[in-house]
């Protein structure tokens, strides 16, 4: 299948601009056309020619043309055949004379190209609405498509994402430091020691905690005996 837009159809001076190009060469000039036999335009035949077409003028009846000569675009259905010019007119000479019949023109000759390139015209746009929702149609499926790979994507991002939570649950991260047994229950000076501490920051905190604890420890690194001498010399004075 082509991927090539379809032409625009003729109008109707283009239509007589073939048809009074063909008469003047064939019928004006004695100028005889080589197409192959199977080319030739026939009417009848509804493979390019609309079935409703009206039948050709009786002015161009006798004329041999090529099947498509109502159809824009005929060098890209086939190839150009090489051939020698007919030299019997120049192309300028031959655009005055048809512009000049076109304006004299009998309307046998005007109705049927006008008829003609009506139809083609409504063809035309049948095809292009057709192939404007082939277009809208495709272009919806592949958005369609995109959403849903989007979709996917994200549904299996945030899957990713819970599996993640279920390794790390989430939980109270407060650590509770037991006061020193040498602090007084009554002294405020003192509080026990009460961290909130961060996935990220856990062994540092345990280990200033640590230290601390060991700071209050180290206020009554005393000898033993030092220490019965206290408790004797409090007992004395209470006494």
């Amino acid at each position: 299948m082509s991927n090539l837009p379809t032409p625009r159809p003729y109008t109707s001076y283009n239509l007589f601009f073939q048809l009074e190009r063909e008469y003047i060469l064939q019928t004006l000039l004695g100028f005889q056309p080589t197409i192959v036999s199977n080319d030739i335009f026939d009417p009848a035949d509804a493979t390019l020619y609309p079935a409703e077409g009206p039948p050709l003028p009786l002015r161009y009846a006798n004329l041999i043309l090529p099947f498509d000569w109502h159809v824009p675009g005929k060098t890209r259905r086939r190839k150009r055949i090489h051939r020698k010019s007919h030299g019997k007119i120049g192309f300028h000479e031959l655009n005055d004379r048809i512009s000049k019949a076109w304006s004299v023109v009998e309307d046998e000759v005007k109705n049927y190209c006008v008829i003609l390139s009506d139809i083609e015209s409504r063809k035309y746009k049948s095809i292009k609405r057709k192939t404007k929702k082939e277009n809208r149609v495709a272009k919806e499926g592949s958005e369609c498509k995109t959403k849903m790979a989007n979709k996917r994507n994200t549904s299996k991002s945030e899957s990713h994402d819970d599996s993640c939570s279920d390794l790390f649950p989430s939980f109270d991260w407060t650590v509770n430091v037991p006061p020193s047994p040498f602090q007084d229950d009554n002294d405020l000076s003192h509080p026990s020691i009460c961290c909130i501490i961060s996935h990220g920051t856990l062994s540092d905190d345990i280990s200033q905690t640590s230290s601390l604890h060991r700071e209050s420890l180290s206020e009554v690194d005393m000898e033993d005996g030092e220490i019965i001498d206290i408790w004797n010399s409090t007992l004395i004075e209470d006494d």
